[in-house]
This record gives structure tokens, sequence and C-alpha cells, in this order.
């Protein structure tokens, strides 16, 4: 994101109401699920013990300095492409089956080794979203402390959370903060977040600090990634810095996850491995060209997805 752009990019700070695609907590089996099995592609035996402990891993690295500098400014381009329509910085959630740069990184198969490593073979990509903080005086939003699984309208908690570093992220420019252990709580009380918070989001955890009292800053180096739970505590202050920290955040489950809200099961994708429900979406084909969608107003800004059947086809195209 070139300098020139910065103050283009629209700062919106009206939130969408998640009430119709959150459904209802009791419908939910929300617990964190232990890794099991010794065999691995990419994560070590640690690393996944702390992943298991500590609901989260980091750093992990994925792109050489040369392959994050080409996603960097692909996103440059399509963050410039999605203002022409109205978006924001944080409008470009789930259109990795529409944009070709984000398809490429959504299901880039060494990203999907890794989450294989957590979740097993068979894999369904969930969500894609890009999360870029604006410099010091353009936006004063926070991501106030949460946990991702209230969030989405699935059963059980079961997803694995890739935030790719797309910049270097540090303390200065609002580098996430996880709570160890939080993973293990279930589901933490929260509320619907006040105006005066500033949150990008609508949810809040209060008092973080009595769920856990071991914060760990996530520092990233572009190209890197960290790992979390959907059940893990977490959240990220403002950027403080002169230049955008941007994020992409790609969530994935396994197919014995359900949607508890009708329709909800649409933005999951097949990408690895079989569905022998037949449940899930299969992986598209890449995009020939990035097909930005209208803007539908704050928190409709997400693809309208075709309802597809999906007969007799079990297996994602790898």
């Amino acid at each position: 994101m070139s300098g020139r752009n910065n103050k283009n990019i629209r700062n919106n700070n009206k939130r969408p109401s998640h009430t119709k695609q959150l459904g209802n907590d009791n419908d939910r089996l929300l617990q964190f699920f232990k890794v099991e099995g010794t065999k691995r592609k990419y994560l070590n035996n640690e690393q996944v013990e702390q992943y298991n402990n500590m609901g989260y891993v980091f750093p992990i690295d994925i792109f050489s300095t040369n392959e994050i500098k080409k996603h960097k400014s692909y996103f440059d381009l399509l963050v410039e492409k999605a203002m022409e329509k109205g978006h924001d910085a944080y409008s470009i959630m789930n259109w990795h089956n529409i944009c070709t740069g984000l398809y490429d990184l959504a299901y880039n198969p060494k990203i999907l080794d890794i989450v294989e490593d957590l979740l097993g073979p068979n894999l369904v990509l969930f969500r894609a979203h890009y999360f870029c903080k604006l410099p010091a005086g353009q936006d004063d939003r926070v991501v106030t402390f949460h946990q991702d699984a209230p969030y989405w309208p699935i059963t059980p908690s079961k997803c694995v959370t890739v935030w790719l570093a797309i910049t270097d992220v540090n303390e200065e420019n609002g580098a996430m903060t996880f709570v160890d252990g939080t993973h293990k709580l279930g589901l933490i009380p929260y509320s619907k977040s006040k105006k005066e918070e500033r949150n990008v989001l609508n949810l809040t955890v209060h008092d973080p600090e009595k769920y856990g009292s071991n914060n760990k800053k996530v520092c990233l180096k572009a190209g890197q990634a960290s790992l979390h739970s959907d059940l893990l505590l977490h959240g990220s202050g403002i950027n403080e810095s002169n230049q955008p920290r941007i994020g992409l955040a790609l969530s994935y489950h396994p197919p014995d996850v359900r949607a508890v809200v009708n329709g909800r099961r649409g933005f999951g994708f097949l990408c690895r491995g079989i569905d022998i429900d037949n449940y899930w979406n299969l992986k598209p084909k890449r995009p020939i060209v990035d097909r930005i969608p209208k803007f539908h107003g704050v928190g409709g800004n997400m693809p309208r997805q075709k309802k597809k059947k999906n007969n007799n086809k079990k297996k994602a195209k790898l």
C-alpha cells in the first residue's frame, strides 16, 4: 500500500451486526480438541505440544522475503480496486474464490501442510480476511479481546487460524496479544462492543486478565505466520507507526464440522483430502482475474454465493 493511497482508504467505524450469522452458542460444542498423533509434514513435536498447551505457536517461516513482497504488492493493488467500489481497509473478507492472489494464498500447499499437522489430512477452508491497520492518525480502531469461535456459526470448535504477516508486525504497529492457555476454558463470557471501544469487530471479552496473566505479543517478520485455536483469547491495539500493518487470517477446520445456521456453509470449501459426507463445497477453479464484489454496506462485503448441489463429489482437487 503506497503512502499516497493510505489517506484515501475509508475509515468506517460502524460495526456489522452478526446476530443472524452467529446462531445460538448453546447449539455449538465449544471446547478444545487436542492434537493427537506424531506424523508431521512441517511442524515438530515441540511446536505441536505448545499448540496443545498454549493454544498457539509462532513464528512459523512460510515465505521468503521476495515471495512475501509479491504478495504485498498484490494486496496494494487489490485494496485500491476495493476502494474504488466503496470498500475500506478491513473489507476484503472471504474473497478467496474471486481474487487471484488471495486464492493462491488461501489454497497454498505449504500453508495446507502446516494446518494438516494440526487438523489431519482432510481440510476445509472456512474464512480468509485481510486485517490492515492504517498508520497512526488515520485509524484509531482496535481489536478488543475476543475468541474467534463465537463469531463463527459452526460446531464443534475445531478451527485453526493461520495469521500470515504480509508486513513486519511489532508492538508499535499493533501486534496481536495472545493469552496463554485460554483455549482450554471453553466459551468465555462476552458482550456486544460499545461504540467508544472503537472495535473493528463487535464482540468484547472484558477484563481479559481474569482468564490469564501470561500474555504474549505476536511479533512477526513479513512472510512468517502464527497459528491459533478458535478458542484462544486475543486482541490487538492501534497502529502507532507511520506504515500500514497488514496480515491475512486464514481459518481451516476438518470436514466433520457442521454449520448451525441455514445456508452458512456457503463459505466452507474442501481444499484437501476427502469429505465422506459430501457436506462442504468443493474448491472452485482459480479465478482468471480479480472480481471485486459490490459494496453492500457495512457487514455486507462478502461475495454472494450461488447455491450449488454437491452430488457425489467427495475428494478435493489437489
